[in-house]
């Protein structure tokens, strides 16, 4: 046996003595890069001379050019290594203080005192004189929802909803707060085992750093050691990375079994409302992007942003500045993005933000779920600092962002948050981000992981590609214009109640469909929905036509065949529905913009309004995670209202006539029907 391992060990010091001579040539070239860029930054700092500059910029970029033409993906110099050693390896308290940090309420967010004094209002009723039990028991179960939502604190809401349900035993309350005590007790192990699992990946990064530090021909004994201990560190975060998924289903399969058991709304939707919220309407890019770049320059402590595509193009390339610059100052800058589009969109983007200091994490992995590469995260999410969030139909890119203004701009809405549901999308983010981020085989240190994205980066020919932007159809019926500004400012309103309803397919669930049915199903004056996608799932398709024979005023607004940016064949796809619903007396409008409609509004009765990632597609139904607020407010429906009447000025409605010859024309009907059995693709 001792024979085996020094032959292995031999082998070992063969292999890396060249690596590790190349290293400290690679290095010494690396740190004169560095040195020369950062005298040309400082030159522009202080506005020097432009002569100064450009003598500087031409020095700085041979330096670069030298060092990427001996470096290729050589390690940095034994110093190098040596200092970021002292850097990275941290007590346990530390690691334990990180692996908490991203979960936990900040305490200087400029919300934090209006959060508190929500919970200290409910505090000082409950020790009110002559309030009766009942009234107390249901100040309780508010408390605990802001206690779970604006403190993370489930220890505390599930002794507050155990304190009702023991009081009420037998009643509805009593019940409800049962099922509320279990709900908070596994999402406060859910918390622990996320808390465990990041402080175990931390620990597999300083294994690393140690691993790196010693070299194969100085000290290959402490070389193997510190390998054996990087891989044992492995196994233990792979552990409770295995603990943490349990948990996480756990939790997914109490909500499912409750929905099943329990008809409420709260239950089929998995949510509460909250209140003291404000929320103002972000009508096309023009000003959903100015507020982006507004809230980012605001940022103090973090910014998190989650959506399905982020392109390489102008806009993108403009944001991703603002958040390096943001990274760089300290800030905790997080971006999840859907596997699957940065391919479409090219990678460049991810490696520019990933070497710049932002933390990159890429959903849905097909090396770590090969059997969800139909499935996508739609959802998107914009936080700052527990204060501020955005949410609703955009991504990044120029089609979203230059609507209102250039002709090909996107018709959209999104909608600025403030208050405690901004906390709700921070657990969303939080959540998603320990799926995506912990989809890799082996974890290497940060700074080992920053260099190689600054290598990856270095080594691509950078260019922005405007190429993705929306090509507008010539077809003659198109309104060939800038989109209209709807609003000189953009409405709101402030201290409404609203819920926040998020869903997973792959759970088996759709709690945003079951919001829909349940309030179609109650309507008695008017429903209007706009979708960029109409393929709708039976049990929608059904409660519409219920709707529209007992007297309800029903609506659809949609794409046309020739503003629709996913092409003419998920158009016949959505033409397969529209006769039957059109003799039901259901009104269908078809946009006519000279732009894609990409907004994913829906309006009830004058009372709920729903804003968000949710299309009214077989996609959103059954394969892609989505999320949307839900607004129960007549001043915010209203709005919403007028909003739907200035967008079909932009629209034709269909007739009856032309459904009914849609589906005698055969070649049409065969193109109907074709991708009707294929939807679930679009």
């Amino acid at each position: 046996m001792k024979k085996l391992f020094g032959l292995m060990l031999l082998v070992c010091v063969l292999c890396f003595s060249t690596i590790s001579y190349a290293a400290g040539t690679a290095g010494d070239v690396y740190q004169k890069y560095l040195s020369s860029y950062q005298k040309y930054v400082d030159a522009l700092n202080a506005n020097a001379p432009q002569e100064m500059l450009d003598a500087l910029a031409e020095e700085y970029k041979k330096s670069l050019e030298l060092y990427k033409s001996v470096s290729g993906k050589n390690l940095k110099s034994e110093e190098e290594k040596k200092d970021n050693v002292e850097g990275a390896i941290s007590s346990e308290e530390a690691v334990s203080k990180a692996a908490k940090a991203q979960d936990e309420p900040l305490s200087d967010s400029p919300a934090k005192p209006k959060y508190d004094s929500m919970i200290s209002a409910l505090e000082k009723k409950i020790s009110q004189k002559g309030v009766k039990s009942d009234q107390i028991n249901s100040i309780k179960l508010q408390l605990a929802q802001l206690y779970a939502s604006l403190r993370v604190d489930y220890k505390k809401a599930e002794q507050l909803s155990l304190e009702v349900a023991n009081s009420a035993s037998g009643s509805e309350i009593g019940t409800k707060a049962g099922r509320l005590a279990a709900e908070y007790k596994i999402m406060g192990q859910k918390q622990l085992y996320s808390r465990v699992m990041n402080a175990k990946k931390n620990e597999v990064k300083t294994a690393y750093t140690k691993f790196s530090n010693f070299n194969w021909l100085s000290s290959p004994v402490s070389k193997v050691k510190s390998l054996f201990s990087y891989y044992s560190s492995i196994v233990k975060y792979k552990k409770s990375l295995s603990e943490y998924h349990d948990v996480k289903e756990q939790l997914e399969e109490l909500t499912q079994n409750q929905a099943v058991t329990d008809a409420e709304f709260d239950t089929l939707t998995d949510s509460e409302p909250l209140d003291g919220n404000d929320v103002t309407f972000l009508i096309n890019g023009k000003c959903s992007f100015a507020k982006r770049h507004e809230l980012i320059s605001k940022a103090r402590s973090y910014i998190y942003l989650q959506y399905l595509s982020y392109k390489n193009d102008e806009t993108g390339n403009k944001l991703a500045d603002a958040l390096i610059g943001k990274a760089k100052a300290g800030l905790d800058v997080r971006v999840i993005i859907d596997y699957w589009t940065t391919f479409s969109y090219k990678q460049d983007i991810v490696y520019k933000l990933r070497a710049g200091g932002v933390k990159v994490a890429l959903y849905n992995s097909p090396f770590k779920s090969p059997l969800r590469i139909n499935n996508r995260n739609h959802q998107k999410v914009f936080i700052v600092d527990d204060a501020y969030g955005i949410t609703g139909g955009m991504n990044i890119g120029d089609d979203y962002a230059k609507g209102s203004i250039t002709v090909e701009g996107w018709r959209d809405t999104d909608v600025y948050l403030e208050g405690p549901v901004v906390m709700e999308m921070k657990q969303l983010f939080i959540t998603n981000w320990d799926e995506a981020d912990n989809q890799s085989i082996f974890v290497k240190s940060d700074e080992k992981q920053k260099y190689l994205d600054e290598q990856e980066f270095l080594s691509r020919d950078f260019k922005i590609d405007d190429s993705t932007m929306y090509k507008s159809s010539t077809n003659p019926l198109l309104i060939k214009e800038v989109l209209k500004d709807y609003y000189a400012e953009m409405p709101g309103v402030r201290n409404v109640d609203l819920r926040f309803i998020s869903h997973y397919p792959l759970n088996k669930d759709d709690h945003v469909l079951e919001a829909m049915v349940w309030y179609v199903d109650r309507a008695s004056r008017e429903v209007i929905l706009e979708t960029p996608y109409f393929l709708p799932a039976k049990k929608l398709e059904d409660a519409l036509v219920r709707a529209s024979n007992r007297g309800v005023k029903v609506s659809v607004i949609t794409n046309s065949m020739y503003s629709n940016d996913m092409g003419k064949y998920i158009v016949y796809a959505s033409h397969y529905f529209f006769q039957r619903l059109i003799e039901n007396n259901i009104k269908i409008y078809e946009w006519y913009g000279s732009q894609t409609l990409h907004a994913k509004c829906n309006y009830f009765d004058g009372v709920a309004v729903t804003v968000g990632s949710y299309n009214l597609n077989s996609r959103s139904h059954g394969l892609d995670a989505e999320e949307l607020i839900l607004v129960e407010n007549a001043e915010f429906a209203q709005i919403m209202y007028d909003i739907f009447m200035k967008d079909l000025q932009y629209c034709r409605e269909v007739t009856l006539d032309q459904a009914k010859e849609w589906n005698e024309s055969f070649s049409e009907e065969m193109k109907m029907n074709l991708f009707h059995l294929v939807d679930g693709i679009f």
